[in-house]
């Protein structure tokens, strides 16, 4: 794709080129020298201006890559960290099956998405709605797990854990997009 001066001037200089070549009608039967000089020249003067492209076309994608790497190397450690927090609150709530749910396992998940939250400013607003959505269900569900321990086994079989996992199947299946 066009995008700079240089590489608008460069395209044209070789259409033109290609222009007067084909008005002149340079005979190519003939074995002259001049005409043999002539279109050597004209094939060491294409061959360079395509050089020159080549050399536009690679400085902009050097750019580029540079800023996807730029972006990745902070939006990836926060993909991970968020992912990570919201799965491990997960888990924490999935112990209602065996136990009951303790004020401790909430503080523990509560530290987690707390030191997670910081880093996912770097992520797209999707994916920040879609966490932070998780966040509150998951909060709602730890709430009300200390308020009703004895029906908190069956409503987290019967709905709870269902609810929460489809939160967590958005946030997993998110993909890092880079903003340029």
């Amino acid at each position: 794709m066009i995008r700079s001066f240089g590489q608008v001037l460069v395209v044209t200089i070789l259409v033109v080129t290609i222009i007067v070549i084909a008005l002149i009608g340079i005979p190519l039967f003939l074995r002259d020298t001049l005409t043999i000089q002539a279109l050597t020249m004209g094939a060491s003067f294409l061959a360079a201006l395509s050089s020159l492209f080549n050399t536009f076309a690679a400085k902009d994608n050097a750019v580029k890559i540079e800023q996807l790497k730029q972006e990745l190397s902070s939006q990836f450690p926060a993909l991970i960290d968020s992912r990570n927090a919201a799965l491990n609150y997960y888990r924490m709530l999935a112990k209602l099956e065996i136990k009951p749910f303790s004020e401790q396992d909430k503080e523990l998940s509560e530290e987690a998405m707390a030191a997670a939250e910081g880093s996912i400013y770097f992520l797209d607003e999707k994916y920040r709605k879609a966490w932070y959505r998780y966040w509150q269900k998951a909060r709602n569900i730890s709430y009300d797990a200390l308020q009703d321990k004895e029906n908190a086994k069956n409503t987290w079989k019967s709905q709870w854990a269902k609810e929460l996992g489809n939160e967590l199947n958005i946030i997993a299946s998110y993909q890092l997009h880079s903003n340029s």
